[in-house]
């Protein structure tokens, strides 16, 4: 019985060693000869996801200028994924990246006041006659909310 829960016990503990251990070192995998512009920003971090089976959540502002073409770029030669992470950083400074649960979220920065989309108030709106769908696009679609 006393092995049996030894056993047990040291299954769990180097799993849970080993599983913390693997999501601390993805950031640390190598990169190298990156170059990083406006225009591929997204496409390489796509790249990398599926290279190093990584899974990154990218939330994009409607509104945003994340596609806009500048000629502002970064290299990345000898790095890693933490360094990939932070020139996107720089190319696109009203974002931010976090990493929860071995997702790396990357997303605008928002007004501290205002965390969720359920906070944003709607200076006016007009419904008549409308099935959800277009309520649900009116919403959506309206100034207040886009701003957010």
């Amino acid at each position: 019985m006393k092995i049996t829960v030894c056993l047990v016990l040291f299954l769990c503990l180097h799993n849970t060693i080993f599983t913390q251990n693997k999501c601390d070192n993805f950031l640390d995998k190598k990169i190298y000869n990156i170059k990083m512009t406006d225009e591929n920003s997204l496409t390489i971090l796509d790249e990398i996801a599926s290279k190093y089976n990584l899974k990154i959540g990218i939330e994009i502002s409607p509104n945003d200028s994340i596609f806009e073409k500048s000629s502002e770029f970064y290299e990345v030669k000898d790095g890693t994924v933490k360094d990939v992470l932070d020139v996107f950083i720089k190319l696109h400074p009203q974002y931010q990246w976090v990493v929860k649960n071995s997702l790396i979220n990357i997303y605008p920065i928002r007004d501290t006041q205002r965390e969720s989309i359920l906070d944003v108030k709607i200076s006016s709106l007009s419904i008549e006659d409308e099935n959800t769908h277009e309520i649900s696009y009116k919403i959506l679609n309206h100034p207040d909310v886009l701003d957010f």
